[in-house]
């Protein structure tokens, strides 16, 4: 969703407005606070009620149910009087019919991330991944998936490129998932929305981040292992 182009937003001698510029069936001005009017100039390009609540955390210090609460009550506003553009988002489809059958009929899938896996790149629930069908080129090292393992779809980083097959894990995982072969993967992942902005796998720090994860996951692993141990420890001294 967007703020339509019949509307501007308008700030002058301390005021906020969202100006309505007479092209619409509603022809006057809102008047906001400085949050309303932050949520509505989020607005200002294409932008998910998700993205607005992350871009909002990221500027306010603000728990989510807050600022949830904020985002919806500001765009409802804003949709009453036709100054919201929807935008159907093809993830309602691909949940509804599956995503082999999704991915028959379309090249590209925008979704948000579930689970926590794959931290510390893509929060549950925060942000939304965008994702590519796999052709029939092999996948390279590094690369984010999207397959079918076991009736579950998963979204997880190949680690190790195999004559047969792919050795994949979670960026937030510790055991390696063996055995997924190209006919398994659907989709590779091409770039993600977090905290509202659009990022590409092909930019710089992201492939840096990527080898460099991987390439530390031995120290990870230990560290991992000790503090679920110590938690454990804790636990039963009855300190957690």
């Amino acid at each position: 969703m967007r703020l339509s182009k019949d509307f501007i937003t308008h700030s002058a001698g301390g005021e906020n407005y969202v100006v309505s510029t007479g092209n619409s069936s509603f022809n006057g001005m809102i008047k906001q606070n400085d949050t309303a009017f932050f949520i509505t100039s989020c607005l200002k390009e294409e932008i998910t009620e998700d993205g607005i609540v992350s871009k909002m955390l990221e500027t306010y210090d603000v728990d989510e149910d807050t600022a949830r609460q904020a985002v919806k009550d500001v765009v409802e506003s804003l949709r009453s009087v036709g100054a919201i553009v929807e935008k159907k988002e093809p993830v309602k489809k691909a949940v509804k019919m599956g995503y082999e059958e999704y991915f028959e009929d379309n090249e590209h899938f925008t979704g948000r991330f579930r689970g926590v896996s794959m931290m510390p790149l893509l929060r549950q629930k925060k942000d939304v991944f965008i994702a590519r069908r796999k052709g029939s080129e092999r996948c390279q090292k590094y690369d984010v998936v999207l397959y079918r393992r076991n009736g579950r779809y998963i979204l997880h980083r190949i680690v190790e490129v195999r004559p047969n097959d792919y050795v994949i894990r979670g960026d937030n995982c510790l055991a390696n998932e063996y055995g997924i072969t190209d006919g398994d993967i659907l989709a590779v992942m091409t770039g993600f929305i977090r905290g509202g902005r659009e990022h590409s796998t092909d930019e710089l720090w992201y492939r840096a981040y990527s080898r460099i994860h991987c390439a530390i996951f031995p120290v990870r692993k230990i560290y991992m292992k000790l503090r679920r141990l110590g938690g454990r420890v804790l636990r039963r001294l009855g300190l957690r």
